[in-house]
């Protein structure tokens, strides 16, 4: 028999999942017990106050969850069976099917959830977890929605210390939402810090945990002027870490449809791609732009500067990743930003994209907005629009900085009209299904926990909303993303969603969108063009 290696994934699913294992019947096994076990513990608890206590395997916690409990079994030979039957197994199959039975009966016994996988690396190796005692998940999940799965309370062993930012009180839940900058502290116990306008602690320190992402929500309290969240109960505070809490406004939010965008960090030429982003956008509806920012070139921040002044687009600096590991860190630092953003657009604005810079969602109907399209599809019980995915693999390189400096304006008008990805690339992948790097645009009040993709949780609950899922021939998210390593690991996927295909943009955003572009390189070199005058 051929030497082989097999790495058998088994995780903990919901009953009517559907499990993707070879045709190895010793897979097929153990996967069938976990749906039986996963079955058995799908119990509710609720704790002496009536609160939502915990509960096993509800559909919502799968979502959020890796619980792979056994990653690699190594076999010389391929399993045996007997005559096709499922209890034809080898020795080794039988006892890690054994284990990972009495590993689920012992973890529900002794009241502990003591192993997670955290980050996957490439030598099949996991990080471990703290323990959480089960008397511990309980008070803190009394305090908490009963939609967060139960194995989100374990602590990351590399979590960073607390790194509060900023603070909102929040109308919709009656409740002060910190917004912590740090990586791997999802659950983490914190302390919600009270401070009066003398900078007195006057209230005792009140214990929860980091949830949703880069939250600690905290009761309101009297006379509170500062706020911070610490580790432990009894840490010091110093006056200049001590922060003043925004209000969130009661509503209702201006009819206007506002854009989050990700962090800009790094050396990467921005300006272009940020110069396309923003014009486009206004020229589809939008009206407002939150745009965090980290680091750029010069040309970038020019661009900034001038959005701001105009007061097109409020832009928010985060800290210098080299004092703060979750600002550098891609993942940390957007989703990090995402809870930022939906917090300053509640009761502000009805409608929210929640977008990257080399994404334009882009309506097929010429005669309309995007506003105008959300107005006309909205209804009451919608939280988001989920937008399917079309890739336009973007082969060149952006323009350097000192274009926008340097080049004579009628450069400057040529680059944009030959230039510009929305003008030169038009080849488009077909619609990636949905949930497949879909992008929303979402009510802000009626969300309380969003991820980079789509809702995780609205708030009042799964039932309270609904997504309205898009289709492709209405409108999608146009995804410029430029080829280099990204398209050597992933262009063949995107093709396996069906033929590339030109599809243009409707001409009149696309010539709007040219136009206020160059308009605002002649408002930043200081040139009056009479036309422009239209665009504001």
């Amino acid at each position: 028999m051929d030497d082989r290696r097999r790495v058998v994934t088994v995780a903990v699913v919901p009953p009517d999942a559907v499990v993707n294992h070879d045709s190895s019947h010793c897979h097929r096994f153990i996967a069938i017990n976990l749906l039986l076990v996963g079955q058995a513990q799908k119990w509710n608890r609720t704790t002496e106050s009536g609160q939502p206590g915990l509960r096993w395997m509800d559909a919502d916690s799968h979502s959020h969850l890796a619980n792979i409990v056994c990653h690699e079994m190594t076999q010389r030979s391929a399993p045996s069976t007997v005559d096709g039957k499922w209890l034809g197994q080898t020795v080794k199959c039988t006892s890690v099917l054994a284990l990972l039975t009495l590993f689920g009966i012992m973890s529900v016994l002794v009241g502990y959830v003591d192993l997670r996988p955290a980050t996957y690396t490439g030598d099949y190796h996991w990080k471990r977890f703290e323990q959480l005692p089960f008397s511990g998940i309980l008070e803190a999940r009394g305090n908490m929605s009963p939609y967060m799965p139960v194995a989100t309370y374990i602590k990351h062993a590399n979590a960073e210390p607390l790194r509060p930012l900023y603070a909102y009180y929040d109308p919709r839940f009656q409740r002060i939402s910190v917004l912590i900058l740090s990586s791997e502290v999802l659950n983490a116990t914190a302390y919600c810090r009270y401070f009066d306008d003398a900078y007195a602690e006057f209230k005792a320190a009140h214990r929860t945990v980091v949830y949703p992402d880069y939250v600690v929500n905290c009761p309101p309290a009297e006379n509170i002027k500062y706020i911070f969240v610490t580790g432990t109960a009894h840490a010091s505070v110093e006056k200049k870490q001590m922060i003043s809490i925004t209000i969130v406004p009661p509503g209702p939010p201006l009819d206007t449809l506002a854009i989050c965008l990700a962090p800009i960090y790094g050396d990467y030429h921005h300006w272009f791609l940020l110069l396309q982003f923003v014009e486009f956008h206004r020229a589809n509806g939008a009206s407002n732009f939150i745009i965090y920012h980290i680091n750029s070139d010069n040309a970038t921040r020019a661009l900034l500067e001038h959005y701001g002044r105009r007061g097109v687009a409020q832009v928010i600096d985060l800290p210098d990743p080299r004092s703060n590991l979750c600002a550098g860190a891609h993942r940390c630092r957007h989703n990090f930003q995402i809870q930022d953003c939906l917090m300053r657009s509640v009761n502000r604005f009805r409608y929210v994209a929640v977008i990257d810079i080399d994404e334009l969602m882009a309506l097929t109907d010429p005669a309309k907005t995007m506003l105008d399209w959300l107005r006309s599809m909205d209804r009451p019980y919608f939280g988001s629009f989920q937008f399917r995915c079309r890739w336009a693999m973007r082969k060149s390189v952006d323009p350097a900085p000192h274009y926008l400096f340097d080049s004579a304006i009628d450069e400057l008008d040529q680059l944009v009209e030959k230039k510009l990805p929305a003008v030169r690339f038009t080849k488009l992948s077909s619609p990636a299904p949905q949930r497949h790097t879909s992008k929303c645009i979402i009510k802000p009040e009626t969300v309380e926990y969003m991820g980079v993709h789509y809702v995780r949780q609205y708030s009042g609950g799964k039932e309270a909303y609904r997504t309205y899922f898009v289709e492709a021939e209405d409108a999608y998210t146009r995804h410029y993303r430029n080829l280099s390593t990204w398209g050597v690991i992933n262009f063949r996927e995107v093709s396996s969603f069906g033929q590339f295909s030109i599809v243009e943009l409707p001409s009149k955003v696309l010539e709007e969108t040219v136009s206020r572009s160059k308009c605002t390189l002649h408002a930043i070199r200081n040139i009056t063009t009479p036309s422009c005058a239209l665009y504001g």
